[in-house]
Order: C-alpha cells, then sequence, then structure tokens
C-alpha cells in the first residue's frame, strides 16, 4: 500500500509538472527520478543533450524547484578550481580511514598555546603540532544527498576532475589542487565526501575529446522533442499567461 502510495504521488507531481513543460511526459519522469535519486545509496547521472534554446535549462529548473534548495547545487559554468570554494571543513583522516573535524583539536591546541605560564619550548611544541595539524588536514566538501545541476556546456577540464567522483565507487574522493599564490605554487588539499546525483545540460559536440567516452559511460543521455506541436504549445501557453498578466 505505502509503494501505491509513493507512485500516486509521483504521478500528482508529473502530473502538476506537466502543465508548464509541454510536451515532455516521459523526460520529466527521468529529470524527477534523477533528483530524487539523490537521496539513494547510488544516484544517477544524467545527460541532456538538445540544440541551444530548446529547454534544457528550463525543464531541469522547473523540476529542481520542487527539491530543497540546500540539496540543488545549480551550476551554470564551473571549472575544477571552482570546487574548492564550496562550503567545507576542514578534516584530517585517521588511522580507519575516516575523516574528522580538526576543530575540537585546534581549539584545544590555541587554548594551551594562551597559557603564560608554559615554558617557551612546550609553546614551541604546541606551536609545531597547530602547524602539522593544518599541514595534514583536508578540506572536506560534503555532498551527500546533493543534485549538482550543470545548466550549460562545461569545459572538459571539469570532467577530468569529477570523473572519479561520478562513478560512485568511494565515499570519499581525494583531489590536490594547485593554485599561484604570490608567485608561488600553493597546494589545496581537498576530499568531497559522497555520492550526489549529476544532471548535465550540453548542446555542444564533445566527440571529439579523448575523454568524450568516459563521459558516456558515466551519463544516461536523453533527448529533448524537437517538433512543431511542441513550439505550437509552447507559443499558446505563453499568450495564455500573458493574457492572464494583462
Amino acid at each position: 500500500r505505502k509503494e501505491s502510495k509513493k507512485q500516486d504521488l509521483l504521478e500528482e507531481i508529473v502530473s502538476f509538472l506537466k502543465k508548464e513543460i509541454l510536451q515532455e511526459s516521459d523526460n520529466i519522469y527521468l529529470v524527477l527520478l534523477n533528483g530524487l535519486s539523490a537521496y539513494s545509496s547510488n544516484p544517477i547521472n544524467l545527460r541532456i543533450l538538445a540544440p541551444s534554446s530548446e529547454g534544457k535549462t528550463y525543464l531541469v529548473n522547473k523540476i529542481s524547484k520542487l527539491f530543497p534548495k540546500t540539496d540543488v547545487l545549480n551550476l551554470s559554468t564551473a571549472s575544477a578550481q571552482s570546487f574548492k570554494y564550496l562550503n567545507g571543513e576542514m578534516v584530517i583522516e585517521d588511522e580507519s580511514g575516516n575523516f574528522v573535524s580538526i576543530e575540537p583539536k585546534l581549539v584545544e591546541l590555541e587554548i594551551q598555546n594562551l597559557d603564560k605560564s608554559k615554558s617557551k619550548s612546550e609553546l614551541e611544541s604546541i606551536r609545531t603540532k597547530m602547524i602539522k595539524l593544518k599541514k595534514n588536514s583536508w578540506y572536506m566538501i560534503d555532498i551527500s544527498n546533493k543534485w549538482l545541476i550543470f545548466s550549460d556546456s562545461q569545459d572538459i577540464g571539469l570532467w577530468e576532475m569529477l570523473k572519479t567522483l561520478l562513478s560512485h565507487d568511494d565515499e570519499y574522493i581525494k583531489h590536490q589542487v594547485t593554485n599561484k599564490i604570490g608567485g608561488k605554487n600553493t597546494t589545496k588539499r581537498i576530499v568531497f565526501k559522497g555520492k550526489p546525483a549529476v544532471t548535465y545540460c550540453s548542446a555542444k559536440d564533445e566527440s571529439k575529446y579523448q575523454i568524450s567516452e568516459e563521459i558516456d559511460t558515466r551519463f544516461d543521455t536523453i533527448y529533448l522533442r524537437t517538433n512543431p506541436q511542441k513550439y505550437k504549445e509552447s507559443i499558446g501557453e505563453i499568450l495564455t499567461q500573458t493574457a492572464n498578466f494583462c
């Protein structure tokens, strides 16, 4: 009976969406399930291919608005570097391979460092521990139960970085990102936690790139309908909404 109620609810949501997303019944189901899979143990990666201005972004945005804002990350363009700016926390890997926050230990060391009763050598030892703790730390970005949406064609370098993440093989995926600051190369250690659902909207032919085959194996691909009836109904809907507004 519970499964029946879930199916009824799904049908109600799809019926609601079909009023604004015309001639795309099958794709509404697929994109909606794509987003819902973010809450499963093995999320779906979905690629939507269609020429520019055919409604890829409209389809995904209408559906994603039904989800909690905190669970959806919608990016027009992104680079491998941009992911280091997502919200995260500093962690350290323990002996079991788990990542734990360094904040409690760091606060403890900072308090000890303010203790004026300690000798100079003791304070130096504390500061050395603080430096070592920070040096051995990772910047962890938790993307568990998140729906990542790339609403436009992306730089191939992004997929080079994300291809391991898209495979959903491990709970933690490590990356080292190099930046040049003040003329010197500095490395930032990043670890992604979790397996997100990913939607990729693209109008670009990526077959010429070496990584294209790897992208193909990591995404289910769908295509938008392109027919006169769809355009006719879309124009009719726009005219109706304009008349109501006036």
